[in-house]
Formats: C-alpha cells, sequence, structure tokens
C-alpha cells in the first residue's frame, strides 16, 4: 500500500454523477474512506505561508459538508527534512470513529510507523504486535473500522506484511464507565 504524492483530487459519485471534492486551501485530496452516512476521510497537502514545503494534514468531511483537520500529534508540523510524518485517516464507521495511521513519505516510498484510533477528538495509538515476537512489530497502520469496531490494518514484523483483525470486547468494571480493548483472532496472513 501506497500513500499518494503526486497530484490528487478527490471525488465522490453521486447519483451516476462524479463529484470533485478539494478541501478549502488544499492543492491536492486524497479520499481514503467513507462511512454509511457519507462522511469521507482522507488527507490534503496545502501550502503554508511559515514553512517553505508542502504541509499534508489529515480530514474529516462530513456528510453536513463541514470539514474538521484531523492530525495525529506532532505531524501537523513543517517538514524539515525530504521526509516526513503525516497522519493519513482510512477508515470511518457510523459512529464517527476513525481508523489510520502515521506514515512516513520519501522521496521514494511512502511507509507506515504506527496505527491510531480517534474518537471524540482523541488519538490512541493501536499496537497489534502478534504473540510469539517480543520486539514488536516496526511499521503499522490501522486501515479499516466496521460498524460493530473490528479493526483491520497491516504490520510489517518478522520479515513479512501481514494482515490483522482485532475486535472489540467491552469489558464492565463496578461502578465505572465500560472500557473498550481490542483482542486479536483470526490467523496472520503472509505475502
Amino acid at each position: 500500500m501506497e500513500v499518494p504524492t503526486c497530484p490528487t483530487h478527490g471525488f465522490k459519485l453521486v447519483n451516476g454523477r462524479y463529484i470533485e471534492l478539494m478541501v478549502p486551501t488544499s492543492f491536492r485530496t486524497a479520499i481514503m474512506g467513507v462511512n454509511d452516512y457519507g462522511d469521507l476521510v482522507g488527507f490534503y497537502v496545502t501550502s503554508e505561508l511559515t514553512c517553505s514545503s508542502s504541509v499534508y494534514h489529515g480530514f474529516i468531511w462530513y456528510h453536513t459538508n463541514a470539514v474538521r483537520k484531523l492530525d495525529y500529534p506532532g505531524t501537523d508540523v513543517c517538514p524539515t527534512s525530504s521526509s516526513a510524518a503525516i497522519t493519513v485517516p482510512f477508515g470511518i464507521n457510523k459512529a464517527g470513529i476513525v481508523v489510520g495511521g502515521v506514515w512516513g513519505i520519501g522521496p521514494n516510498s511512502s511507509f507506515p510507523g504506527r496505527g491510531w484510533v480517534w474518537r471524540n477528538g482523541t488519538f490512541s495509538t493501536m499496537n497489534p504486535t502478534l504473540p510469539g515476537n517480543p520486539a514488536g512489530a516496526c511499521c503499522w497502520s490501522v486501515t479499516g473500522i466496521s460498524n460493530t469496531g473490528v479493526l483491520a490494518g497491516l504490520l510489517f514484523q518478522s520479515d513479512f506484511w501481514q494482515a490483522w483483525m482485532k475486535r472489540p470486547r467491552f469489558l464492565y468494571l463496578p461502578h465505572s464507565q465500560p472500557v473498550l480493548r481490542y483482542y486479536s483472532y483470526g490467523r496472520k496472513l503472509r505475502c
């Protein structure tokens, strides 16, 4: 999977007609996911007066036509080298939970750094380390979320790109709010 670095214009298909979507002030917009309401997530590229290079931002484009900037902490800064860490939202479910990754964009490629889940304005890092590998994954991203909270993604671990899924399990603690925790299931896939 590559994050596009070429000139990109977002679009949606409505009643058999393509409608171009560009986040205001951007010169690139990439739509990466959509939910049942028509809320869109993706990233855009803009020029900022205080920065000599292009700046990437994640976004949610709500079906009400409001656009919200969505940047993982530390990625909303002016890149200082030829590679930059950017926020790439990949999916959104009906509850408005957004998933994605922090991706590195270099001169010749893009790669995932870590995955995250965004809910109600708060980012949580998702670590899908597979059993039996204490070193963990070096590169991962969350690439999808279902309406029931099942997460899917990719990771590079033990010299292979692998797919993973996690399903939510709600734990109810006495006199407290439910705690959402994720547990792995399924088999790892190797290329």
